[in-house]
């Protein structure tokens, strides 16, 4: 029953986040065992990071602190994993990688891959915030196998692929992916925001406004709905970059301005930093004090996120991670060519 109700909602968008997380407290409440009460924390970890990433940090390093203590292997590995991801989500991008990596070297040396299922969907998010977007194509994909190795839900992978394709402006591949998507989960069953701001994009792209309007109000809603506020407040940006677009500034305005205050309220590092200065950008023609008011807050948090310093940690991180893997590569080569030489494998 307890694992049931915990996948379902780490799976599934079709819940309000806050009736989600009341349940998730009630089964962390109801838990008899530490291991039972570390995947519920997980599991309010994992619905705190589109309400509030203080709570998604602090229960994901509870879970983890408490895996540690009886020498819950899986659980640390998670426990890695999730407070990577709320990290990325508060925009400390070198904490995020850092965390991410450790997880994924543990579970390469010590767990199956389906252990911790998650890993590289944040990797990906990772790379993506980064615009490195060769890498997060990689492990989306990557990802995408794992999943359906495990027999997993397949939304998270495919929707991930969907964003990437959108952003590289291959239009018919996001399509396609969205496609899956509704095909697998249905478009009413399963009622997450992010396809159909995807979709929005999609048709904004392709001049088709209508389509695209009708696709970002369903998002906004959705995401009211449900009460993702991570969700809202991308939605609310893209909404104000197309009415931009249609020269319509006052509603540009009030939807930017409503993205940013729900990315405040979150702590969202990178969409207080895009919808600043799209607001800066709004108001220059119109207002220079209130313009150069959300240029500096743009500015300061650009660079808090991809300041020099950060990159360069990044940096390192990456070409450290790099050179594990490639060293994982010329191991397993090793190993298939003695076996090949004993005849233990097919030529």
């Amino acid at each position: 029953m307890m694992m049931v109700a915990l996948n379902v909602g780490l799976a599934s968008a079709q819940y309000n986040f806050k009736q989600l997380l009341s349940e998730n407290y009630e089964f962390l409440a109801l838990a008899k065992d530490d291991t039972t009460r570390i995947k519920s924390m997980y599991a309010v970890s994992g619905t705190y990071r589109s309400i509030n990433l203080d709570s998604a940090i602090h229960y994901a390093r509870e879970a983890w602190l408490l895996s540690k203590k009886i020498g819950y292997q899986k659980g640390e590995i998670n426990g890695l994993a999730s407070m990577g991801a709320a990290h990325h989500e508060m925009g400390d991008l070198p904490k995020a990688l850092a965390l991410e990596f450790e997880a994924l070297s543990r579970l390469e040396k010590h767990l199956k891959p389906c252990d911790a299922r998650y890993i590289r969907t944040f990797i990906t998010r990772i790379y993506t915030t980064l615009e490195d977007y060769d890498k997060a194509f990689e492990f989306a994909r990557k990802q995408l196998v794992f999943i359906k190795t495990c027999d997993e839900n397949s939304f998270y992978p495919n929707l991930d692929i969907a964003i990437l394709f959108d952003k590289t402006g291959e239009l018919d591949s996001a399509k396609y992916y969205l496609q899956r998507i509704f095909d697998d989960h249905g478009t009413e069953k399963n009622q997450h925001p992010t396809p159909y701001l995807i979709l929005g994009n999609i048709h904004a792209k392709s001049k088709n406004n209508k389509e695209a309007l009708l696709n970002y109000q369903k998002s906004i809603r959705i995401a009211a709905e449900s009460e993702n506020h991570k969700a809202l407040s991308l939605a609310s940006l893209q909404l104000a970059r197309f009415y931009q677009k249609q020269n319509q500034v006052d509603s540009s305005i009030f939807y930017a301005e409503k993205s940013l205050g729900k990315a405040q309220s979150l702590a969202h590092k990178n969409t207080v930093m895009e919808a600043a200065f799209l607001l800066a950008e709004l108001y220059e023609p119109i207002n220079t004090e209130r313009a150069f008011h959300y240029f500096k807050l743009a500015s300061a948090t650009k660079e808090s996120l991809f300041g020099a310093g950060n990159i360069q940690a990044i940096q390192a991180m990456i070409a450290q991670e790099e050179a594990r893997q490639k060293e994982l590569e010329n191991a397993k080569t090793t190993y298939q060519n003695q076996m090949r030489q004993y005849g233990l494998l097919g030529a």
